[in-house]
């Protein structure tokens, strides 16, 4: 299928093409670059072959431990915006600009940011670098040393936002009724 059909002028991911000066793409390319839900939601892909898209418990889920050899992530931070298909790889999560392994510990400090949200903490106070107080007097007082070590387990996905902000979207905290 002609490519000038399928991906617009904007397009700038040339470069990532084995071979940009192809004029043609295979059905499955054309489908990848022209399916707007590849773009928007998360997925799980699977070797079985397998195609699932993922809410944000099913995204906690899977990155519960290291990503499965035979299981790749896909997770647009910014939905809508780049296709993320072509980047993905077995055992790696591709999101907007990096796709990365999911090691053990990322697993663990992901754990912590779903137990601090669980306690009430909000995505802008998790970004500070300490506690804010606001948030921290409303936590039982015997919960405040496992929420200070969380807090500093979280300290190394500040700086890398990739990690942040995949891991906000797997610790959205669930409504529990009464």
């Amino acid at each position: 299928m002609p490519a000038s059909k399928i991906i617009s002028r904007a397009f700038t991911a040339f470069d990532s093409w084995q071979d940009p000066t192809r004029t043609g793409l295979c059905f499955v390319c054309a489908w990848i670059y022209r399916e707007p839900a590849l773009r928007s939601a998360m997925h799980l892909v699977t070797t079985t072959p397998s195609l699932s898209v993922l809410n944000s418990r099913a995204l906690a889920a899977h990155l519960a431990g290291p990503i499965a050899d035979d299981h790749a992530l896909v997770v647009p931070l910014r939905p809508g915006r780049k296709h993320l298909f072509p980047a993905a790889r077995w055992g790696a999560v591709a999101v907007d600009d990096i796709t990365f392994e999911w090691s053990g510990s990322d697993a663990a400090t992901l754990h912590a940011m779903q137990r601090l949200r669980v306690e009430g903490f909000s995505q802008t106070a998790l970004s500070a670098a300490a506690p804010p107080y606001a948030f921290l007097q409303k936590v039982a007082p015997h919960k405040w040393g496992r929420v200070l070590d969380d807090w500093e387990q979280l300290k190394r996905w500040r700086s890398e936002p990739p990690w942040w902000e995949l891991g906000l979207r797997a610790s959205v905290p669930t409504k529990v009724s009464a």
